[in-house]
């Protein structure tokens, strides 16, 4: 008996499907304030942007939800077939805690084999990228630090292993790297999080755009193709913080100085440096003005005895705050009181950087 047409309901099982990708995009799974352990040697500034709250300048996309769900797909069967294989003794999306988040940074590695002190990340790759050359090194960094962290919190982790499922036009491809732990290298993955962290995101200091960056780039900038062989952009979800998408996609740099644009360059950037030094200049006054009213608003307070005061329609309140004791670590070293290798664990280094200074030429 054949069902009228008429009758069928109208659902479309594969816009439901692209639907649900879609939304998973949108659901919080991460603390924002945080590094993530899976982007280190990643682009510094990007994670610090991110870590800052900065607002992304490009939501991702149906095609990146299609790579997560393909990924998500791939870790489930491996882990399916583990279990299958040893039950009980595969943990999946086991948390890995670090220090360089609010209150605690979170990574949440595949697979872990505890008995066994092994660490597995499933990565999902097309045959194109495959044929690149395997394992991509940030996969090894990632490995490398769940390692590392986990080790610092007591686990007895020995190795590491990346699977990877390569799609092929024939089937699905299984090939697994070793990843051994080596201190020296979890040790520097680390200090790469404690100079972001301590240098860049508490002080809120964004590194600058990496120099050998570029807008159509990789990292920044990389195309897909779909299924109808059609090019699809994608863009890292900070590009707007660091290039302006007007001039992203020009092939080449002028180096005509006398040409317009590079004038109109010049020009702005010498306005905004002027902007920025009267700005400075001006809450500089404000500094020492606001110090001598404290002072006066301090007799006040101490004359009438109360934490919060009205005057007109102003409340100001009045809080003490403790103060806090600081270690002058050079003198003590030159004292001889302790030694630089003593300190050595705990040194952090602030990356260099180009300084631009401007004058504008009077005309003659």
């Amino acid at each position: 008996m054949s069902i009228p047409s008429e009758k069928i309901p109208d659902f479309k099982l594969d816009k439901i499907l692209e639907q649900y990708m879609v939304d998973q995009l949108t659901k919080k799974k991460f603390n924002y304030r945080e590094l993530r352990i899976s982007e280190n040697g990643s682009c510094g500034r990007k994670r610090v942007l991110r870590a800052l709250g900065r607002k992304e300048t490009h939501a991702l996309t149906l095609e990146d939800a299609r790579n997560f769900e393909k990924g998500r797909m791939g870790e489930g069967w491996i882990a399916k077939v583990l279990d299958e294989l040893y039950p009980g003794e595969i943990h999946q999306e086991v948390i890995v805690k670090h220090p360089y988040g609010e209150p605690h940074g979170e990574g949440h590695a595949d697979l872990v084999w505890t008995s066994k002190g092994i660490v597995y990340e499933v990565k999902t790759v097309s045959e194109e990228k495959a044929a690149h050359g395997l394992p991509i090194t940030g996969h090894v960094n990632q490995n490398m630090s769940y390692q590392h962290f986990l080790n610092k919190e007591g686990h007895k982790i020995r190795a590491g292993e990346i699977i990877y499922l390569i799609l092929a036009r024939y089937g699905v491809f299984p090939v697994s790297f070793p990843v051994y732990y080596v201190s020296e290298i979890g040790d520097a993955l680390e200090e790469e999080m404690r100079n972001l962290w301590v240098n860049h995101v508490l002080r809120k200091d964004v590194p600058f755009v990496p120099e050998d960056a570029h807008p159509r780039g990789f990292p920044c900038y990389w195309e897909g193709v779909n299924l109808n062989g059609e090019k699809v952009p994608h863009f890292c979800q900070y590009h707007g913080h660091c290039w302006d998408l007007e001039e992203s996609f020009i092939d080449e740099i002028c180096t005509n100085l006398d040409d317009d644009e590079n004038i109109k360059l010049f020009d702005e950037y010498e306005r905004i440096k002027s902007t920025m030094k009267a700005l400075e200049n001006e809450q500089k006054k404000l500094k020492e003005k606001k110090g001598v009213l404290e002072a006066r608003l301090a007799r006040l307070y101490n004359k009438i005895r109360e934490k919060k005061l009205q005057a007109g329609a102003v409340v100001i309140s009045r809080a003490q705050l403790s103060g806090r004791v600081t270690y002058d670590t050079r003198k003590a070293i030159e004292c001889g009181v302790i030694s630089p290798q003593a300190l050595e664990p705990f040194k952090s280094f602030s990356p260099g950087y180009y300084r631009f200074t401007v004058k504008r030429v009077k005309a003659s």
